[in-house]
């Protein structure tokens, strides 16, 4: 899981976003994270303490001077691997801009040496207010991290920028402040997902893959710190929004883009499931059914992985082998034909399910690993690559 063991600690400000913190945490909770709460007094006019309580299993903390051992904000921070204020009102901006601390949450952050994520949520007026603003570039330039404001229908009953951000988003943040940054400062290019092969306007032949193994590796990257790019098929996972998604629709195009972005690249990984074949001729109108059948002749598409694997000056590579038998020795021929450095290989099960069971190549070296989610394994096949990188 990408936050399993990770300490979260959550201060919750008095805004209407307030009411989607019980799902936040428990969505921590299932990805195995610990959670603290803290929550001020404005924030308890929106959400039951009670609630939080439930949900994250341990008592939250809305005193300063709540009886017990140590001081309250300071065990707060010192236990926490990352502090994340959601949703963050602009009176709080406003307070830990000028440095003020007159609740636990505020001071909480000033007496934080770990990373601190802010997540605010107000009205589209207020956020734009230029003295909201203001602080908000203080606080960016002093290091805090932001995920700014969502556009859409308000609580006020007015539309605009001012929704918390999506709590998947937060997560992916919150996974990205908490990872080890071995990969700051490489590009990785992903292909991911089926490519489509156009016979006339409404028939096509692709392969059944969700692309969801690609998209695991691209959250992957981008929380270890790398510059992501992912060239797409018709695919419709979900990435943070610093990775650069690039959508194609065939193999030619696949290649194409390929191409451009791999000469920059530190790390390709060849993830896609890309057509073998094509239509030798395009019908512009829909061809219509026989009853004697019909032959349809193809032709070889461009192999986008040898292609990568013949540059001169390229990046490391990593191939992917599905395999119906004897995976491993097929995929050994592969990984040596395609000139790869990193080959794993998968059976038809791992074919748009959320688990699989993989083999991970390198040279002189065989890793079986058993079933278990694909974000399990992209972080098993990023600990291989950076040994390398």
């Amino acid at each position: 899981m990408l936050l399993k063991n990770k300490k979260i600690l959550l201060g919750v400000c008095g805004s209407i976003a307030a009411y989607k913190t019980p799902e936040l945490v428990r969505l921590f909770r299932q990805a195995e994270a610990d959670v603290s709460v803290m929550l001020t007094d404005n924030a308890a006019h929106f959400v039951a303490p009670l609630t939080l309580q439930t949900l994250s299993g341990r008592q939250v903390l809305r005193n300063m001077f709540e009886e017990g051992e140590g001081i309250v904000h300071i065990e707060a921070v010192r236990n926490a691997d990352v502090l994340i204020i959601a949703p963050a009102t602009a009176n709080m901006l406003a307070k830990l801009a000028f440095g003020l601390a007159d609740d636990l949450v505020s001071t909480a952050v000033l007496a934080c040496d770990k990373p601190v994520l802010i997540v605010p949520a107000m009205n589209v007026k207020m956020w734009t207010n230029r003295l909201v603003k203001r602080n908000v570039k203080i606080l960016k330039e002093a290091g805090y991290h932001f995920l700014d404001p969502e556009e859409g229908d308000l609580a006020c009953g007015e539309r605009g920028t001012g929704r918390m951000a999506g709590l998947k988003k937060i997560m992916w943040e919150a996974a990205r402040l908490t990872t080890a940054p071995d990969l700051r400062g490489k590009k990785v290019l992903i292909t991911a997902g089926p490519t489509r092969e156009y016979g006339d306007p409404v028939r096509f032949i692709s392969n059944a893959s969700s692309g969801k193994m690609g998209f695991a590796l691209s959250k992957e990257a981008y929380f270890r710190g790398a510059e992501v790019t992912v060239v797409a098929g018709t695919t419709a996972g979900e990435v943070p929004d610093k990775v650069k998604v690039v959508r194609v629709i065939s193999a030619d195009d696949m290649m194409k883009k390929v191409t451009e972005e791999i000469k920059s690249s530190d790390v390709f990984i060849a993830n896609a499931a890309v057509c073998d074949y094509r239509f030798a001729a395009f019908s512009n109108n829909k061809i219509k059914k026989s009853p004697v059948g019909m032959s349809i002749r193809m032709l070889v598409n461009p192999d986008i992985l040898a292609h990568a694997g013949r540059m001169k000056k390229r990046p490391f590579i990593v191939g992917f082998a599905l395999e119906t038998d004897e995976p491993l020795k097929n995929a050994l021929a592969k990984m040596k034909r395609k000139n790869v450095d990193l080959m794993v290989a998968n059976g038809v099960d791992a074919m748009e399910t959320d688990s699989a069971a993989v083999i991970l190549i390198t040279k002189g070296k065989v890793e079986k690993l058993a079933k278990m989610p694909k974000e399990s394994i992209a972080r098993s096949i990023f600990n291989k690559i950076v040994k390398f990188i």
